[in-house]
């Protein structure tokens, strides 16, 4: 039988105010920033999206040390993330937060060493909170899964040509590790256009090789890079125990001086 109520009627108020959550705009001039996004409701924190506005699109370049959640940090390593990591051409629900979040709590995200003065902000999807779950736990009540957002792994900046480049990480909390995300950024140019020509002949968790070649032939970085979209296929779904190191490294072979960093966004457990 066809709907025929108005379409005012066809709304569900309980999802007003449940759709996205942002910080707002920090101005220039600055090289790092804080970017709080308090909620008008109760709401689940779905994917996060942060850009900053700099005036070359493929310049951005820094990294994101602390995101939290009624002060309770969402990351898992004791690195920052590669803030490229959480743009939003990197349309993927590995970065779905999950995480519940009471009607005027904070979430807080902090970026810094931007390569450039630039304006910056942050923006979550949001799903509602169902009302008959009862009052939104805290963070930690809510369990690893919710807390256990991404693991940054750092990076390994000013690597020259032909050289070995590495990132590296120890877990401060036992998760499972998904979705794979790194880059190499060439600062002069102001670019990307040297992923892939580096490689990756490493990915080792605690002295445990991860990648599948007999012999160490190495893989393209640009198959873990922002344009690399199959997520199911980049994603590691390891056990990661509390303590534990993660290692990746491989081989500038661009010609020119490369920064390298990285990201990876964490499973339910």
């Amino acid at each position: 039988m066809a709907n025929n109520l108005p379409m005012a009627k066809q709304i569900s108020f309980r999802r007003s105010q449940s759709f996205a959550l942002g910080s707002g705009m920090n101005l220039p001039p600055a090289v790092a920033h804080v970017l709080n996004m308090q909620a008008a409701r109760n709401l689940v924190l779905g994917r996060l999206v942060v850009e900053p506005g700099v005036p070359t699109p493929d310049a951005v370049n820094g990294d994101v040390t602390a995101i939290t959640v009624q002060g309770a940090s969402l990351m898992v390593s004791n690195q920052p993330a590669s803030l490229r990591s959480f743009h939003p051409l990197l349309a993927e629900n590995s970065q779905y937060i999950g995480c519940p979040i009471p009607t005027a709590g904070v979430a807080q995200v902090q970026v810094a060493n931007m390569g450039a003065a630039a304006v910056c902000t942050a923006t979550v999807y949001c799903d509602e909170w169902a009302e008959n779950l009862g009052p939104v736990p805290s963070p930690t009540e809510s369990g690893p899964s919710t807390l256990n957002f991404c693991a940054g792994l750092g990076s390994d900046l000013g690597v020259a040509a032909g050289a070995r480049w590495t990132l590296q990480c120890t877990m401060l909390r036992s998760a499972v590790l998904g979705r794979l995300y790194l880059e190499a950024f060439d600062a002069a140019a102001v670019n990307y256009n040297g992923e892939s020509a580096c490689t990756i002949d490493q990915v080792l968790l605690n002295q445990t090789e991860q990648l599948s070649s007999q012999v160490n032939a190495g893989v393209t970085l640009s198959a873990f890079s922002l344009l690399a979209r199959e997520a199911d296929q980049m994603n590691l779904n390891i056990f990661a125990p509390m303590n534990s190191t993660l290692t990746i490294s491989g081989i500038n072979n661009s010609g020119v001086a490369q920064n390298f960093r990285g990201t990876i966004f964490c499973n339910a457990s």
